[in-house]
């Protein structure tokens, strides 16, 4: 039978996905034809009644969704009858799980003290005080919520740019956003200006966030990464080190230091007035028909602000998160030498596997165990584990994967991720982490 648009799933024919089970063990899911599916777990081998082109299981059904196996199946999940005992919560239960279940009354415990927040979240305007050796705390994006009460009429708008985030600290050292020092060759170097610290994306082009967080990881200067950092672009959007001045100052103060003309690896990033949100989402689809990620938003008059703040908006129409590669599913049919999807594991813990997005090169030549690497979904499915995920390139800059937040609503998920101001010890100085999904009206 043939299925609607709206529910033909991102999902090619002849790849395999891997769930992790409610006992910890791993399932395959297949796609065999347009509408034929299986899964390795006992519940679909062993199903009575139906032929393997119409059986489904619990792992199918949050992976396509209970609307796209009912039309395919011709079936309805069968209710559970409700337990009378009520669950008791654990606390070791990791973050998002038994969102279906209710917990039992909290024990009330005495307040911890409170704990002194990490420099990024103390909001100094960096400028003002001229350049300083090592790296400052960014101005990092909120989410603009499409569909909501927000206006972005007469914010600045630019392209999202699909980089590696990097601050220039005017002295000596290009840093990564969360602190560590990249190593780009002396004459890269060479051509970024003293006495001016600049926020911006080490940039190859659209699609091509893989490779260049491959030259940013090199380490070791040579021929061959020499040429690679000669196709590099440094494309800026902001002064940290005149970050007490509004926005319009900083980024005409950016027009002047680097007009359209002027050689050097480092762009200014083109920014506009938006109309609206018609020319919001106008531009928005423009920018995703070319492959690019999505846009940013800038308050007017603004000044930069070294942590998170609203001042800083992204646009975009998917979520993403980072996880770590733990294991390898060989490839099969065309991809049988090779590997055919990566294993990954979430914060919470929650393995899933990607194999969208790898290219053939990626695919013989996959990121090693223990990599982090960025991936992008639709949405969770009910135990928590992406939808369609696709893999989007290694991170050189992070150690630990970090979840986002999932929230859904009438018509679909409302396209937001956000930061749990939830403090921990360590490098990153943030940690992410699922919640349970709650209806958006």
């Amino acid at each position: 039978m043939d299925l609607p648009p709206s529910l033909v799933p991102n999902w090619p024919v002849g790849e395999q996905m891997f769930v992790q089970g409610s006992t910890g063990s791993s399932y395959a899911l297949s796609r065999h034809t347009l509408n034929n599916y299986s899964c390795s777990c006992p519940a679909w081998k062993f199903q009575k009644g139906q032929t393997s082109q119409v059986r489904t299981c619990k792992h199918l059904r949050d992976m396509l969704g209970d609307e796209h196996e009912n039309a395919r199946t011709g079936t309805t999940p069968s209710k559970k009858k409700a337990s009378k005992k009520r669950p008791a919560a654990s606390a070791a239960a990791a973050p998002g799980e038994g969102d279906d279940a209710e917990a039992s009354p909290p024990v009330k415990k005495k307040a911890a003290p409170r704990k002194k927040k990490v420099a990024e979240d103390e909001g100094a305007v960096p400028g003002g005080g001229g350049v300083q050796s090592g790296f400052t705390p960014l101005l990092l994006a909120q989410s603009f919520e499409l569909g909501g009460k927000k206006d972005p009429e007469g914010m600045w708008v630019s392209e999202k740019l699909d980089g590696v985030r990097a601050y220039w600290d005017g002295i000596d050292t290009v840093w990564s956003r969360r602190g560590k020092p990249f190593s780009p060759p002396k004459f890269f170097l060479d051509q970024l200006p003293r006495d001016v610290s600049l926020d911006g994306e080490l940039y190859l082009g659209r699609d091509r966030f893989d490779e260049t967080s491959g030259i940013v990881r090199t380490t070791n200067s040579n021929d061959a990464s020499d040429y690679k950092w000669k196709q590099m672009k440094f494309m800026v959007f902001d002064i940290p080190s005149s970050g007490n001045q509004p926005f319009e100052a900083r980024l005409q103060q950016l027009n002047t230091l680097f007009p359209a003309d002027k050689p050097g690896p480092v762009q200014v990033v083109k920014h506009e007035l938006c109309k609206g949100i018609e020319d919001l989402n106008e531009k928005l689809t423009a920018v995703q028909k070319v492959d690019g990620e999505g846009l940013m938003l800038r308050v007017p008059k603004s000044e930069y602000v070294g942590k998170r703040d609203k001042s800083l908006l992204k646009v975009k129409t998917f979520y993403d998160a980072e996880a770590k590669v733990v294991g390898y599913e060989p490839g099969k049919v065309k991809y049988e030498q090779v590997v055919g999807s990566l294993i990954c594991e979430m914060e919470s813990g929650q393995q899933f596997s990607v194999g969208s997005g790898l290219s053939d090169a990626r695919r013989a030549d996959p990121p090693q165990l223990g990599a982090i690497i960025s991936y992008r979904f639709q949405e969770l499915t009910k135990a928590n584990i992406p939808r369609f995920p696709t893999f989007v390139g290694e991170r050189a800059d992070m150690d630990a994967p970090k979840d986002c937040i999932v929230r859904s609503g009438v018509g679909g998920p409302t396209w937001e991720r956000e930061m749990i101001k939830e403090r921990r010890e360590g490098e990153s100085g943030r940690s992410m982490r699922f919640e349970p999904r709650r209806a958006m009206r």
